[in-house]
């Protein structure tokens, strides 16, 4: 429903950290059902929410590129996951019943592993994977934000002389009413990191990342991509799902985004073993594991304008190609368009099957 977009006109009024979009979004929301709800049996309120708020509010990196990190980011996120809860009820209680589809919220993650086997160091990939996916997921399963997060804000919120936490508050009544949110728990997936344990930040530095205050960096063996953020970690999606499994009581999990991004071209092999070693790893948390993985989709079908990097097209993330130079916008199969249908035709991730 919501893909960081938000009309100019109720940006104007402050945007997310804004209590009146919650309103705003429900009619939103009940409108879609009503219209589309016939044709649609699967639906995501928000994706990405953390990029919303803290890439919108918190860094400034995305829309509308406000940087007020430690406030304006969680004051996004509370009236976001009030607005999610709204239009979840309001699907079971108005629509539910005649549509028989599902609804859920899209939340994207990298894989925090431990820097070493010590316990500090396992304690900032846990609280890495809680300020990242926590952040959203807790509340729609579980009522509220993740405890460490309640914590760590809360008393650095002190300790900043604030009267009360950055991190706002939900009401008993709230968290009764968020809880439960989510008919599936839907997860974009890329990438891995690692965390590493560090000394208490600064008390005077506000902001998400000192309240999170972890050390992330990637091993220099994986494979590079042409985004300095995103390295080849194919083990990475299997420990997240079986940490969203084990956290979240073994929920029903879309894969709602996995791709590679590249610099263009027909011949992507990386790109086709991307897509093999990523699903190696999901069959195994399946099969293996027991993980309830149900869904899966690559991201993306074509190449795209991809927010920063979109003005040059310099990202290519298809399987289509996309001539951007031409006014027809002609489309490409790529090598991996031939790979990845012939897995959805065989159901088989290698090039001969049995």
């Amino acid at each position: 429903m919501f893909h960081w977009d938000l009309p100019e006109a109720l940006q104007e009024l402050g945007g997310w950290p804004n209590p009146e979009l919650e309103d705003h979004f429900v009619y939103y929301a009940r409108t879609l059902y009503k219209e589309l709800g016939d044709l649609v049996k699967h639906w995501m309120t928000f994706n990405e929410p953390k990029q919303t708020c803290l890439g919108g509010y918190g860094d400034g990196d995305k829309a509308p590129g406000y940087t007020s990190s430690g406030v304006a980011d969680y004051q996004c996120t509370h009236i976001l996951l009030k607005t999610h809860a709204k239009a979840y009820h309001i699907y079971d209680e108005e629509f539910r019943a005649e549509q028989q589809g599902s609804v859920g919220i899209v939340i994207d993650t990298a894989w925090f592993e431990p820097a070493s086997g010590s316990d500090e160091d396992k304690e900032a990939a846990e609280r890495g994977l809680q300020f990242t996916f926590g952040w959203f997921a807790n509340p729609v399963v579980n009522g509220n934000y993740p405890q460490i997060m309640i914590d760590r804000i809360d008393e650095r919120s002190a300790g900043q002389g604030f009267e009360i936490s950055r991190l706002p508050k939900f009401t008993d009544k709230e968290i009764e009413y968020i809880k439960g949110t989510h008919d599936f728990v839907a997860l974009n997936f890329y990438t891995a990191t690692y965390a590493q344990w560090l000394e208490e930040a600064d008390i005077n530095d506000l902001g998400y990342y000192s309240d999170l205050n972890i050390l992330q960096f990637p091993d220099d063996a994986w494979e590079e991509t042409v985004t300095s953020w995103f390295r080849v970690v194919p083990w990475g999606i299997r420990k997240a799902v079986n940490w969203i499994s084990k956290t979240y009581d073994n929920p029903e999990i879309f894969i709602t985004e996995n791709g590679y991004p590249d610099a263009g071209g027909l011949e992507d092999d990386r790109r086709i073993n991307y897509h093999k070693e990523y699903l190696s790893n999901l069959l195994e948390a399946i099969l293996d594991d027991g993980v309830n993985v149900t869904r899966y989709t690559v991201w993306s079908l074509m190449d795209n304008f991809e927010w920063t990097s979109g003005y040059k097209y310099s990202i290519a993330t298809g399987l289509y190609s996309v001539d951007f130079e031409d006014p027809d916008r002609p489309r490409t199969p790529k090598a991996s368009a031939a790979y990845y249908k012939q897995v959805i035709a065989t159901r088989c991730l290698v090039d001969v099957c049995e």
